[in-house]
């Protein structure tokens, strides 16, 4: 896969995904966001990093949840790339949890909170990248 043909709105080969190695991912998802910027996310590189971990997911179908989350999410009404979005919120939720009390990954929490996304919860949580006020 060239680093130019990814688009958030359409989902990667699987195998082309997945037989690029981790730099090059994360490189065609941030030349993607410079071709298509949309409202800032506090930290560019995070968010890059978080759209790469949901694309990996649903590349390899581990979990299998996560792309039936993503599909889910897109038949209520989200855009792939916004449905993306929610997905990473629920694996940066997961993240922080792991770092702030040492604990390891737990998929049957990550499952649930996967379960209990929905469109519009993810709407109404103000998670989306919101655009910088103007001096």
């Amino acid at each position: 896969m060239d680093d130019e043909d990814y688009d958030a709105d359409h989902a990667p080969d699987p195998e082309r995904w997945l037989s690029m190695d981790e730099s090059e991912r994360l490189l065609a998802v941030d030349r993607y966001h410079a071709r298509n910027p949309h409202p800032p996310a506090p930290s560019p590189t995070l968010h890059v990093g978080m759209h790469v971990i949901v694309e990996s997911q649903i590349a390899a179908g581990d979990p299998p949840i996560t792309a039936a989350t993503l599909q889910r999410l897109i038949a209520e009404g989200l855009t792939r790339h916004e449905a993306v979005h929610a997905v990473a919120g629920a694996v940066s939720h997961m993240m922080f949890e792991m770092l702030k009390k040492g604990v390891p990954f737990d998929p049957v929490a990550y499952q649930r909170d996967l379960e209990q996304m929905s469109a519009a919860k993810w709407r109404a949580s103000g998670t989306k990248p919101r655009k910088r006020k103007r001096r």
